[in-house]
Formats: structure tokens, C-alpha cells, sequence
């Protein structure tokens, strides 16, 4: 289950807009941490802008995929019955799966100083690097658990038009959810959140040639976000 790394080709021109697209992403990179740094130090307490529960996640998305907080309780449930491990991810913040019944959640921050809450590891990483997106990767393999269910649901300023209206990090991301949807079980869910106004992310063609059903629930709206389910499909049935 390894990551692919390369990058597309192009010309003087496309290799200089696309430098010009990196220095940009750090530095949106760079803001994102200083209003961490500020609202650790102004309100005492780390990442108040960000949920510390999946759970609200699952009720932000409860307009675009009706009954999704129950079908995600519901599937942990039976996966315990029948005895697996289910491990929770979420790329974009601090958030924790125990109250919904996960065993372990693994969640990327770009803060170093985040109390874990029970059952949770945090890792202080970029995922848009390869350095990070290969320490999440390999912490995730550690565990010996496949992914059940991962959330991607940036806040600001990460979630900016000029952050994802950008082909630098479309590359990157693209590299992200790909490797990251080849760690999920089968059955597995990722769920994405985007505010990225006004353009609409390509997140279909990141998938192509994988096994996987996409979902746009806001295919047909008129959204400044971008809000897709993408499951790993169950293998069928020989008869």
C-alpha cells in the first residue's frame, strides 16, 4: 500500500507558476499555524477553533447525506460485535472517535502541543509534504488496523479559495486522499469537507483507476463548498 509521489510533468512556464503556487501554499501553511499559536495562547487552551469530537462533523454533513450519524454509530457497532478494531482519521484537525466507539483515532495537526484525548494520537504534521503524509501513513500501518472511516474537513485559513484554488496543493491533496483511501478497509468511508469558494475541487478525477464509488452531495447545488463521500466498495460475490 504505498504512496505515489510523482509529480506531473510541464513546461518552463507551468514549473515557474507552479513554484510560485508553493511559496504561496507555505505561507497560507505559515498563517494557518499562527492562528493556532493565537488561539492557544489567547483563550489557554489548544485548538478551540477546531472540534474535539467526529461526532461534529457527522452533524455538519447531516444535511447532505441524511442519517449519516447514525449509519456511522451503527457500523462501529457491528464492527465490534463481530470483533474488529476500528480505527478513526481525520487529515484536517483534533478531533477523536471514542465517544462514537472507535478504538483508536489518529489525528494530524500542525501543533505539537495537543492533549490527546483517550484513545487518540496526534502527530504534529503538513500532510501536503511527503515527510508528513509518509509519518501519518506509517503510523497508521502501526497500528495493524485498517481505516473504517476518515474525514477531511479543513477550517480557514486552509480552507480559502487562493489555499484550494491552487495546482500545487490540488497535486498534493490528490496525493493524500489517494494514498491515505488505500489504507481504508473494505467498506471503508472518507468523508470530505471544502470550503474552497468558488471553485469546485476535482475530487472525482483524484480517484480515477481506484476501486471506488464517489459521492458529490454538492454536485447539483449551488455551494460554495465542496462535500464528498467516497466508500471503498465491498468485493462482489462469486457465484
Amino acid at each position: 500500500m504505498g504512496i505515489d509521489n510523482q509529480e506531473p510533468p510541464g513546461g518552463t512556464g507551468r514549473l515557474r507558476a507552479v513554484l510560485a503556487q508553493a511559496r504561496q501554499t507555505k505561507e497560507t501553511i505559515k498563517q494557518q499555524k499562527d492562528l493556532e499559536d493565537d488561539s492557544i495562547r489567547g483563550l489557554g487552551r489548544p485548538y478551540d477553533v477546531f472540534s474535539r469530537d467526529v461526532s461534529t462533523y457527522l452533524e455538519s454533513l447531516e444535511e447532505f447525506f441524511p442519517g449519516v450519524s447514525k449509519h456511522v454509530k451503527d457500523v462501529i457497532a457491528k464492527k465490534k460485535q463481530e470483533g474488529k478494531k476500528v480505527l478513526v482519521v481525520d487529515l484536517a484537525g483534533a478531533a477523536s472517535a471514542t465517544s462514537l466507539g472507535a478504538d483508536r483515532t489518529i489525528s494530524a495537526t500542525l501543533q505539537n502541543n495537543v492533549e490527546e484525548l483517550e484513545g487518540q494520537t496526534i502527530l504534529a504534521v503538513d500532510l501536503l509534504s511527503h515527510r508528513g503524509l509518509q509519518a501519518l501513513s506509517h503510523t497508521i500501518q502501526e497500528t495493524g488496523m485498517p481505516i473504517s472511516f476518515s474525514f477531511c474537513c479543513p477550517v480557514e485559513p486552509a480552507a480559502t479559495p487562493a489555499y484550494g484554488g491552487n495546482t500545487y496543493v490540488d497535486g498534493r491533496m490528490s496525493r493524500l486522499l489517494r494514498g491515505i483511501y488505500s489504507l481504508h478497509a473494505v467498506g471503508g468511508e472518507m468523508y470530505l469537507n471544502f470550503h474552497y469558494a468558488p471553485r469546485k475541487l476535482e475530487i472525482p478525477s483524484v480517484f480515477d483507476g481506484l476501486d471506488a464509488k464517489v459521492e458529490d452531495a454538492s454536485r447539483d447545488q449551488n455551494l460554495e463548498r465542496n462535500i464528498f463521500r467516497i466508500t471503498k466498495p465491498e468485493a462482489p460475490e462469486h457465484t
